[in-house]
């Protein structure tokens, strides 16, 4: 087995729908790891300080604490990184890697988000962008999951409306859909480093999920023998209550779901793949989807050229 006990924490970026569940499951029970989920995303959808208190176009009155969001009326960005010091201590402590994934919009600063969603540009600065500490960043090996935009944008749609938390047109969305936090994060670390960040494609992970897992591996300093590929499902009180149709089939899985019938990413056509959702959600909110995911072609293709 690799060495652990002098390894860098690793952090890996993704965004919604870009199978970030499939690689929490197959590295979460990695025996050289202590694996944590989503450390930032509870202060920002759901704490004091969310993204949607900042980010609305007019004043938005902070809601009484109730249900989910109650359960995280404590969680501010100040006490999230406390707990994330805690879990890289513990995790020295145990002798494993401190393995983090988060959504990449959840870590970004306030300032950062509102200019996107409402001047419609990212800011032009050479400052870090996220809540993430300096300090952190600079010792941890940072990972980017990307996935074609024509196949994360439609899904979350349907995700969110289907679990009526958020609409096309909402901001929140927006926040949610988009690789632009991805692109600026993996910009910014590029710099001062001898080794730029890892880019892992979804695509790969899912379809040449061997040789991928080698790689990938070799780079953080994993033993690959310890990432999963099969599983058992999990038990009823292990399931997500959500409504999640993508995490429940996961969660019934005993491994990688494959379409071995799907056109490669590289070949998809956008308007095709549109046509398939006229039927279902219409021709209007269809043209809005496609525009959006037009909107994100230019940062995944720069990620994906840059891809293990």
């Amino acid at each position: 087995m690799m060495g652990t006990k002098h390894s860098s924490p690793i952090f890996v970026f993704d965004y919604p729908r870009s199978c970030s569940n499939l690689f929490g499951k197959m590295f979460s029970a990695h025996p050289q790891v202590q694996y944590t989920k989503h450390p930032y995303f509870a202060a920002a959808a759901y704490g004091p300080e969310k993204i949607e208190l900042k980010t609305a176009s007019k004043d938005v009155p902070p809601d009484a604490p109730t249900g989910i969001e109650g359960q995280w009326a404590h969680m501010t960005h100040d006490r999230a990184k406390e707990e994330l010091e805690e879990k890289l201590v513990n995790a020295e402590r145990e002798g494993k890697i401190a393995l983090l994934q988060e959504h990449a919009g959840a870590c970004m600063k306030y300032e950062v988000v509102y200019s996107l969603l409402s001047e419609g540009r990212l800011p032009e600065t050479s400052a870090n962008p996220s809540h993430i500490s300096e300090s952190f960043l600079q010792r941890c090996k940072p990972v980017f999951l990307i996935r074609h935009p024509a196949l994360t944008v439609p899904s979350l749609y349907r995700m969110l409306t289907k679990l009526r938390v958020a609409q096309l047109d909402d901001e929140s969305f927006k926040w949610c859909s988009s690789l632009q936090w991805s692109k600026m994060l993996y910009d910014y670390l590029c710099t001062g480093r001898t080794q730029p960040p890892v880019v892992l494609d979804a695509e790969d992970l899912v379809h040449k999920t061997t040789a991928t897992i080698s790689k990938l591996c070799k780079q953080l300093d994993l033993d690959e023998d310890g990432v999963r590929q099969t599983w058992e499902p999990e038990s009823t009180n292990e399931r997500d209550i959500t409504g999640d149709d993508w995490v429940m089939k996961l969660q019934y899985s005993r491994g990688i779901i494959r379409d071995e019938k799907r056109l490669p990413d590289g070949y998809l056509d956008l308007g095709v793949s549109m046509k398939d959702y006229v039927q279902e959600i219409g021709q209007d909110v269809a043209s809005t989807l496609r525009g959006m995911v037009e909107g994100e072609m230019e940062a995944y293709l720069y990620l994906r050229r840059r891809k293990l």
